[in-house]
């Protein structure tokens, strides 16, 4: 399977220090990467730098929907939107588990 997260780098709205490093350990645990990208993202009106990377991986969507929570958690990140190959919206994973729907791929398109 393949799947895109889109990793916003700020808490608040400022970019901690290590938020970047940590982000990239984070990352790794989900896969092989196939593809990443530094974007300008958006967040509650706050332009921030935004981590883009396409993953492939032999773990499942719920599994992968869970470490996603886990990292939003110890990046303290109100989310990490995750895109599944062949899905047409962003899904918001929050620290807790709960999703939510996103943009749509078309109006936030992958840039990795």
């Amino acid at each position: 399977m393949e799947f895109v997260l889109s990793i916003g780098l700020n808490v608040s709205h400022d970019e901690p220090q290590h938020q970047l490093s940590s982000t990239l350990r984070a990352i790794v645990r989900l896969g092989r990467i196939v593809n990443l990208a530094m974007i300008r993202g958006e967040w509650d009106g706050v332009a921030e730098r935004t981590l883009q990377v396409r993953i492939r991986s032999a773990l499942g969507v719920d599994l992968v929907r869970d470490l996603a929570a886990e990292m939003a958690d110890s990046l303290h990140q109100e989310c990490i939107a995750l895109a599944v190959d062949g899905a047409q919206c962003w899904e918001l994973v929050a620290p807790d588990c709960t999703l939510s729907a996103g943009a749509s791929l078309e109006t936030y398109p992958v840039e990795c």
